[in-house]
């Protein structure tokens, strides 16, 4: 079932059909579909291909293909015979009129029809009208594809009608441009129709019915009786020869049906024969089944039928449906058996295609067309076999022996059609299940008439009382069909939201270079361009490939005279020839925003670019450039550029421009439209401009049209001089003035070339017309036609730096706020100057929010970044920090290329691909979180030390961690926790980060981003064959505050007021799509790549926070990190500790039972006990794993419980210096001191620590160093912790403190019945106790000693147990007084002893030990065991046995 429901009738399953696209005055169908789904689907919307109305051009080319069959034909025959040339006639078939040469009628037919469908190809392209109001749309994702498959788009029903776009070769497109109102008046008259068809037809059905009854033969025939009443003559008039009538009569019903479904209006194949389908199993149910028993028989009896009561109705039909038992039973062997065994011998077919070829077959095309076997017809096949089904069904109460027999007869059809389908027919299209719920529906009705029919039958064998009992059967058969049909009919219908999320988010993680372009650009085009890629119509996807459709109406400036425009004129140049033309251009000169409401500044050059005129030999134009101040001129190539010299040939042929990059744009003025195409061939790039459907009586004719262009590669507002070798301000000298001539096709056009080394580059350029009136003629949106040259358009997805299938390598980066987009590559010489920049055009390179350009290859360049003039909308620096280069926020590998960084960037992108490693035979430990122990550690100052004994290169780096897995496994640790790795800012620390997808340089063993990248790697597989998980803790809360997403788009990466009290600039606005989608795809990217298992999210409350810095009931980013299906099998905590003011917020964190959180308060709670201040509630919550923050369908193991991190006192520092923000006790004295009673009681008190944090419930957090008395001198300040000091391990603190956490670390797997829960306790699992056994007193805050008893759950031990220690119940008591305490232990369960396992306050080694020490009975029923002031002990009670 979920398979058909994964399955959708288009190519990636992100395509829309939308119909009834109502007219708009001011756009046209493709301007109006854009500007709707850009506004109403603004993320997911991708691209569109409008439909054109070419039946008529489609009926001439099959003609065409006709005539040149004919032509191929008389081509062969008289090359076996030259003697003789080939005679036809010109009428009727060829049979009648003149008699002419074959060859030479069939060759002026055929160029006739060329030059018509030329004609009416261009029509198609060129015209508007040709334009029908329906679209297939794509979306970007499945999820935007659903929501606008399966929802109404405006509030008329009667407009912008969509559903699922059929698969293309599905696509049934004469029904396309069907209106509303049409389609439903269409259905109405089918089903009138079909009513009259089906019942008029019950005529003839009559007449072959009469043939059955025997009785009626008789009557009318009485000299036959004696030849009827034999046996074998009975049974062929009964059985065969009604069976073989019907076939003779429905023979041409499939196709009337077929032709009503047509009328209908329905836009697929498979919709045309499931409707079809409908409409035969119908008609063949009522005129083969119920007509048969209403003429037959029951006709007959008809006065009885109305004379008689209703309760004889299934009395009635039991007595008549079993009179046809023997024409049905003798149909279906006819017509079911029969129909299979002539499939899987296919003579008819053999037949047919043995006189075609015999008589109609005149070329090898014909011999395929005879050879190909088609597709299995559903509309007739389907409805026939269900048909069958019901017979069975209604005839197993009369003959139960044909149910098993109607069983087989499916089973057997079932492997016939299956294998007919796989490797015989040719199927047009793959149904996805969609048949099923019409299938179901029959099937349910088969089963309720045999209910009915059984009833009757009962009812005549005289068990009338029985009826009573059965009909409840057809009830209940009609409620399982409405039960089914609701559970299961929308899994065949529609496309779950749930299912097209999971699929898009799987589809991004393994395939991240999917390019959804190279399967939608050219797919749904009619089939009749298909084989035509000079003609083919351009798909329009958001402003990429078609930079000719406008994105919103806003962004059409209305008509200004040119006086308001700003425009001013030339001085005549010095040229006498072309004086009196040249006075008469004039030349826009707009500011610095160039593309928004005018042309580009025109600051041509010298020429360098080498043209090709047809017939011409016009010398080029070079007008000089007077110029503004506002104008901008810059140098941004350090290319060397060589002068060529001119020539002249002839215009590009057509089919030269196949497989080029083609360029579609509208005339602001004249109707007309210009297409572009740029190739190139043997390192010479050609541009091919051709203008048509121009108005020439308003816009001048092709004498007087010339084309003024320039290029530009890093400012659009300024061209380049390519001949100087290093640009200025001054390079700019004039502007190349081309003409245009008349090509062969009517059209006009030029060309132009480039030499390879030139490029990239931009060409921009306009029409200049009308020697009087001086008209410059631009694109609709007034501004210049531009094209990239040496360069590809690319593709908005992914984001990033990728390789795409081809090879190509594309850029793509969001920013929805710039209004330019510069990308700057730099190469190997080390200049802080790129060497080269491309100023992205905003119609060609960018797609919605997404700027994107592709490259066949950057093997000269080695990093990239971009600069985003006015992108920074947060902070006030004015036009200059548009100058700075800034990284791209999915740059995979990142590197400091230059020392002191580039203005406010630090970093680049490396363009290289990551490097490959070889990940076999790792696997996920796979851990539950109640089985973590978890270690906190910084990377670098784990191993920094000298005392790690560690290489130089080695130490502080992912290699020299795992260098010390052993050290883990001492302590029985199974998961390490590594405090931020990605790229950060190195002044303010790892929680200010500069890039989510990079990891730290300074982590690697040579300090390069490759080497980091295959270290991290390489350590996380040492630690996974170790049985160690590695999580991460990552910030997505800030980013450093330079050199970060600043300047990309500030208002849509950062809440623009920053955050809270301290006013944060470099908040990131998390719940943003773009953010929350970056997010995901960070996670996504460590979790496939580097086999993380699990994130630490630090100061995740701020991932609650909406837009504007409100707190969300249901943060999306939160809610999609918790169903993200690549992250489903990692762990994700919340920690809510801020980075700015180093404290941790108390929030109730969202958590749909996936998210688990670091435990602050349990951090406070143990610290407050430890220090005499909490409440024995308080400290009695924690140890049950903290209900009141993990009850609600989470548990204990959500808590990740700390006493010590990675901020703030370590854990020796806790019992050493006194801070009421610490909430620690210096024990007696500040800081280091010789007192042995203090240094005593500090050593228990750390043990306490540890004691308490490894028997609470939850998943226990150790903090770096804390085994080793790792200390920052009572600082809390992060930059004044220390690097760890290895020689200390092996001090007895040391020694002492490991063996201890190991200890512990093993009780807890050994009695994880109690200790290692994933839910809470049972209240009669637990049993509390104060001082002298008493109850608690809970809130009584001088009440410093607690007890519990944990009770073992009774599990049932194997009898073939020899010698075994069985575990019973845990005592566990706390006493934080300055007094000893003694304590009462409850009886042990029966048969086993209490016996001591930790008590903090002994010396070491005693006081925790594996055997225990077994605690005397003072007396019958009496435990009682003395507790020193400040110490923990547990007990575990044993039946041990030898």
């Amino acid at each position: 079932m979920w398979f058909f429901a994964g399955l959708t009738p288009q190519i990636p399953g992100t395509v829309v059909l939308v119909r009834n696209v109502p007219p708009d005055p001011d756009e046209s169908v493709s301007e109006h579909i854009e500007h709707f789904f850009y506004v109403n689907h603004p993320d997911h919307y991708l691209m569109h291909q409008v439909v054109y109305d070419a039946n008529k051009l489609a009926s001439v080319v099959a003609q065409k293909k006709k005539l040149i069959n004919w032509y191929i034909y008389y081509q062969n025959k008289f090359e076996r015979d030259p003697s003789k040339r080939p005679i036809t006639r010109t009428g009727f078939m060829g049979l009648l009129g003149n008699k002419v040469d074959a060859i030479d009628h069939y060759t002026d037919i055929i160029d006739k029809l060329s030059k018509q469908e030329a004609e009416e190809r261009e029509n198609v392209i060129e015209n508007p009208n040709a334009v029908i109001p329906a679209a297939f749309v794509s979306f970007k994702t499945r999820w935007g594809a659903a929501v606008c498959a399966q929802t109404q788009q405006t509030s008329d029903p009667t407009i912008w009608l969509t559903e699922w776009a059929p698969e293309p070769r599905d696509v049934f497109w004469e029904n396309l441009a069907i209106p509303y109102f049409d389609l439903n008046m269409r259905r109405l008259l089918m089903t009138v129709a079909l009513f009259f068809l089906t019942f008029f037809f019950m005529i003839p059905i009559a007449l072959v019915q009469s043939l059955a009854n025997i009785e009626s033969i008789m009557k009318v025939f009485p000299f036959l009786k004696s030849i009827i009443e034999k046996p074998s003559i009975k049974s062929l008039i009964q059985g065969f020869l009604p069976g073989i009538a019907l076939k003779i009569f429905l023979a041409v019903l499939p196709k009337i049906l077929m032709a009503m479904s047509k009328v209908e209006g329905f836009t697929s194949l498979s919709a045309l024969d499931r409707r079809s389908a409908s409409k035969y199993y119908f008609f063949i149910l009522v005129n083969v089944f119920l007509g048969s028993i209403v003429t037959g028989t029951a006709f007959q009896q008809l006065q009885q039928f109305l004379n008689q009561p209703s309760t004889e109705f299934t009395k009635t039909v039991g007595s008549t449906i079993p009179m046809k038992a023997t024409f049905f039973i003798t149909y279906i062997m006819v017509d079911g058996w029969a129909g299979i065994a002539a499939e899987i011998l296919r003579l008819t077919p053999l037949i047919m295609f043995h006189l075609k070829n015999a008589f109609l077959v005149k070329t090898d095309q014909d011999r395929e067309m005879a050879m190909d076997p088609g597709s299995l017809e559903f509309a007739t096949s389907e409805p026939r076999i269900q048909f069958y089904f019901v017979l069975g069904h209604v005839y197993a109460p009369v003959t139960p022996f044909l149910l098993p027999f109607v069983v087989v007869f499916f089973g057997f059809a079932y492997l016939i059609f299956r294998h007919q389908i796989i490797n015989v027919y040719n199927q047009q299209y793959e149904s996805g299940g969609s048949f099923w719920p019409d299938v179901h529906g029959r099937v349910v009705f088969g089963l309720i008439m045999s209910q009915v029919l059984l009833m009757g039958l009962l009812s005549t064998r005289g068990t009338e009382k029985s009826t009573l009992v059965l009909a409840v059967q057809p009830i209940l058969t009609f409620w399982f069909h409405r039960y089914c049909k609701g559970l299961f009919e929308s899994a065949f219908v529609k496309f779950p939201l749930q299912e097209a999320m999971v699929k898009d988010t799987l589809e991004r993680a393994v395939e991240p270079n999917l390019n959804l372009r190279i399967y939608l650009q050219n797919a749904y085009i009619h089939p009749v361009f298909k084989d035509d890629d000079f003609d083919k119509p351009a798909a329009i996807d958001d402003e990429e490939d078609n930079p000719l459709i406008q994105t919103t109406r806003a962004s059409r400036p209305s008509s200004k005279p040119e006086s308001e425009t700003g425009a001013t004129t030339v001085s005549p140049s010095s040229d006498s020839t072309m004086a009196s033309f040249v006075s008469r251009f004039s030349f826009s000169l707009i500011p610095f925003n160039q593309h928004k409401f005018g042309a580009k500044c025109f600051c041509f050059h010298k020429p360098f670019i080498q043209r090709k005129h047809h017939q011409l030999g016009l010398q080029n134009l070079v007008i000089p450039f007077y110029q503004n101040p506002t104008s901008k001129l810059c140098a941004t190539s350090r290319l060397s550029i060589e002068e060529t010299e001119q020539q002249v040939g002839t215009l590009t042929r057509a089919e030269e421009l196949k497989g080029a990059l083609a360029y579609l744009f509208r005339t602001e003025t004249g109707g007309g439209s210009v297409k572009v195409y740029v190739t190139n061939r043997k390192d010479r790039y050609f541009v091919y401009i051709e203008i048509s459907s121009l108005d020439v009586n308003g816009c001048g004719d092709s004498e007087t049209l010339v084309l003024c262009w320039g290029v530009y590669r890093g400012d659009s507002s300024c061209f380049v001089d390519l001949d100087s070798n290093g640009l200025s301000g001054n390079a700019a000298k004039g502007m190349h003035v081309t003409p245009l001539v008349q090509t062969s096709g009517g059209k006009i056009g030029v060309e132009l070339e480039f030499d390879a080394k030139h490029v990239p580059l931009y060409l921009s350029f306009f029409l200049m017309s009308s020697l009087e009136a001086g008209l410059e003629i631009r694109s609709h949106r007034r501004t210049n036609f531009c094209v990239p040259v040496g360069l590809l358009p690319g593709y908005p997805g992914p984001l990033g730096f990728s390789y795409s299938p081809d090879g190509s390598v594309n850029f793509a980066i969001f920013s929805r706020h710039a209004e330019s987009v510069v990308l700057c590559l730099y190469d190997d010489k080390g200049g802080e100057k790129p060497a080269l920049e491309l100023d992205l055009d905003p119609y060609v390179n960018r797609s919605g929010d997404m700027w994107h350009v592709s490259f066949e290859s950057v093997k000269n360049f080695v990093s990239y970044g971009y600069r985003c003039r006015q992108g920074v909308l947060m902070q006030k620096r004015g036009d200059s920090s548009a100058e700075h280069v800034v990284l791209d926020p999915y740059a995979k590998i990142v590197g400091n290329s230059y020392p002191g960084g580039l203005g406010l960037m630090d970093n680049l992108g490396w363009l290289e691909k990551e490097p490959a490693f070889d990940w076999g035979g790792d696997f996920h430990p796979d851990l539950s979180m109640e089985e973590l122990v978890v270690y906190r550690l910084n990377v670098k100052r784990f191993t920094q030390h000298e005392s790690s004994q560690l290489p130089s290169g080695s130490a502080g780096t992912f290699t020299g961690l795992a260098e010390k897995v052993q050290h883990f496994k001492d302590l029985a640790v199974n998961a390490v926790l590594l405090e931020p790795v990605f790229t950060f800012d190195e002044k303010k620390g790892p929680y200010f980060p500069c890039h989510f997808f990079s990891l730290m340089h300074i982590y690697g063993p040579s300090g390069d981003p490759v080497s980091t990248i295959a270290s991290m790697k390489e350590m996380i597989k040492t630690m996974h064959a170790n049985g160690i998980e590695v999580l991460l803790e990552v910030v997505f809360s800030n980013t450093a505050e330079v050199g970060a997403l600043q300047g990309i788009d500030d208002s849509s990466y950062y809440l623009t007021n920053g955050v809270g009290d301290l006013k944060i600039q470099s908040a990131l606005n998390c719940n943003y799509p773009i953010v929350q989608n970056l997010i995901l795809d960070s996670l996504r990217h460590w979790v496939t790549e580097f086999h993380i298992d699990g994130f630490c999210f630090i100061n995740a409350s701020h991932m609650l926070r909406g837009f504007h810095g409100e707190y969300l009931s249901r943060p999306p980013v939160v809610e999609a990190i918790a169903f993200d299906p690549v992250l489903s099998k990692t762990k994700i905590i919340a920690d809510c500790w801020n980075p700015h003011d180093m404290v941790a917020k108390e929030i109730r964190f969202p958590h749909w039972m996936r998210w688990a959180e670091m435990n602050t308060n349990f951090c406070n709670d143990v610290r407050k006990f430890l220090r005499g201040e909490s409440l024995l509630s308080d400290l009695a919550t924690r140890l049950c794993g903290s209900g009141d923050m993990f009850s609600g369908g989470r548990g204990p193991a959500f808590s990740f419980n700390y006493i010590a991190r990675n901020f703030g006192f370590s854990l020796v520092d806790m019992v050493s210096f006194s801070s009421d923000d610490e909430l620690s006790w210096n024990c007696g004295e500040e800081g280091p001191t010789n007192n042995i009673t203090v240094l005593e009681r500090r050593l228990k008190q750390i043990r306490n620590f540890l004691f308490i944090l490894f028997v609470s419930l939850g998943v226990p957090v150790l903090n770096m160093g804390d085994e080793c008395a790792q200390s920052s001198g009572g600082s809390p300040a992060y930059n004044d912790i220390k690097p760890v000091t290895w020689s200390t391990l092996t001090t007895g603190f040391g020694k002492q403190t490991s063996q201890f956490i190991f200890f512990m670390s093993s009780l807890r797997r050994r009695r994880r019945d109690v200790l290692q829960r994933r839910s809470f306790l049972k209240e009669e699992n637990i049993e509390w106790y104060g001082s002298d056994g008493s109850p608690p007193r809970w809130e009584d805050p001088s009440c410093k000693f607690l007890a519990m008893n944990l009770k073992a759950e009774v599990a049932e031990f194997p009898e073939s147990s020899i010698s075994s220690d069985i575990s019973g119940d845990l005592f566990i008591a706390f006493n934080a007084a300055n007094h000893p305490e003694t304590i009462v232990l409850p009886l042990p369960p029966e048969g086993m002893s209490w016996y001591r396992l930790v008590d903090t306050s002994l010396p070491f080694p005693g006081f925790f030990s594996t055997s225990g020490q077994i605690v005397p009975e003072q007396r019958a029923g009496l435990f009682t065991y003395k507790m020193k002031s400040h110490s923990c002990a547990l007990f575990e009670a044993y039946n041990r046995t030898i």
